[in-house]
């Protein structure tokens, strides 16, 4: 064991035992030279001996310590290892399998080069064997060139003003961005503003086409409503005829006051008075006074001559003389009412009032109040108001044809 060194494979790492020989300064010098000439150890080192580096050997001697010489012989081979190292650029030492395992890839590497030398020295060979091109064939091609090299230089001038112009429609273009979004923003808020108002006014016109609904619906409810006719509404509560809501006559079983007949007379004489005044016809004989429940009439060629159309509860006195007065007050009525029905029938000849008037007869029955009987005096003023409520029709139909007819609705 004392002459053996024992080291590891920088590889595979297993152990190696190197027998320990003299190796002097002469001997490692002489190593430096031949490395330093030839530069190629593989071959000569790989069958003689194995190296390692100082750093990864592990020395194991066979006594407790080391002598001078060993350590002398130790540093030798270091020196030895780190040359073989350099030049055969792997770490030492190597056993044996190792070492050949090196030594192939070494020769394979060697014939790769070899190999792209040949390759190299055959390219060379045909690039040396191709004709020199002539001067006429270099002149074309350098003036194919120089042509070449113009139009990219024009191309070049034309890229870079095409550029400019780019630039500037740029800017141009984005000014126009600008403005269109200034614009937009301009027409969103109009737009907007618009739809408001559009808004408003519609809230406007809804409330103008219900109000305009509502005026029509009035106004075709006015037309449809007959002015005299519910100004003076003539009807009939059982066996009395009405006039305004006022009953005329008189009955044993149902006595009137006379404010209510004298009522009743003053709206006859004041419908009769309406109806000849808007068809402007004015009575030949008699004038009529419509004073409300104080009505008179006259003669038309004895304005100053009155004669009435109104009785009191109080007659006792003068009795005989208001009977007359009031009679006759009663015949002059009947008597424009006949010249008004006249009047109208002249006029429409399919007019003719339903109760036909003879001097103080209305239809069978006299008009006179005096020696007639309360019944016959009660249905002539009923025969009286139905003749009117023709006449009233009749004016109505004249002013608009499409007015409706006066109607009757008796009291419940």
């Amino acid at each position: 064991m004392s002459n053996q060194l024992v080291f590891a494979c920088q590889k595979c790492h297993r152990s190696l035992k190197v027998e320990q020989k003299s190796l002097q300064e002469s001997h490692l010098e002489s190593f430096r030279e031949h490395f330093a000439e030839s530069k190629t150890t593989e071959n000569e080192l790989g069958d003689s001996f194995i190296l390692l580096t100082s750093r990864d050997a592990s020395v194991m001697s066979g006594g407790e310590g080391k002598s001078a010489e060993l350590e002398k012989q130790m540093r030798r081979l270091e020196a030895v290892w780190e040359m073989v190292t350099d030049v055969c650029e792997v770490e030492q030492p190597l056993c044996v399998s190792c070492n050949e395992a090196v030594l192939q890839e070494l020769d394979r590497r060697d014939k790769e080069v070899a190999n792209d030398l040949s390759l190299l020295q055959a390219q060379v060979s045909a690039l040396s064997a191709l004709p020199a091109p002539s001067p006429s064939h270099q002149s074309e091609a350098e003036a194919e060139e120089e042509a070449m090299i113009a139009e990219l230089e024009h191309q070049l001038s034309q890229l870079q003003a095409t550029k400019l112009h780019l630039a500037q429609e740029r800017v141009s273009l984005e000014e126009e961005e600008r403005k269109m979004e200034e614009s937009e923003r301009k027409f969103w808020k109009e737009y907007q503003d618009v739809q408001m108002q559009m808004m408003v006014a519609q809230g406007e016109r809804r409330q103008l086409e219900a109000a305009i609904e509502s005026y029509t619906a009035q106004l075709a409810r006015l037309k449809r409503t007959n002015v005299l006719d519910d100004v003076f509404h003539i009807g009939y509560d059982g066996h009395f005829g009405t006039i305004s809501g006022f009953r005329l006559g008189k009955l044993p079983s149902a006595s009137l006051d006379w404010s209510e007949v004298n009522a009743g007379l003053g709206q006859v004489v004041l419908l009769l008075f309406t109806l000849a005044k808007q068809c402007n016809f004015t009575f030949s004989t008699y004038k009529l006074l419509p004073l409300g429940s104080f009505s008179k009439m006259c003669r038309a060629d004895e304005p100053n001559t009155h004669y009435e159309l109104y009785g009191s509860n109080d007659l006792n006195l003068g009795r005989l003389f208001w009977y007359r007065r009031f009679d006759t007050a009663l015949m002059w009525l009947l008597a424009c009412i006949k010249e008004f029905g006249e009047y109208a029938n002249s006029v429409d000849n399919r007019f003719v009032l339903k109760y036909p008037i003879r001097n103080e007869m209305i239809g069978d029955v006299s008009i006179k109040l005096q020696f007639n009987q309360d019944a016959k005096w009660t249905k002539a003023l009923k025969y009286l108001l139905l003749n009117l409520k023709l006449l009233l029709g009749w004016v109505c139909r004249q002013n608009d044809p499409s007015a409706p007819l006066p109607h009757t609705n008796p009291k419940k």
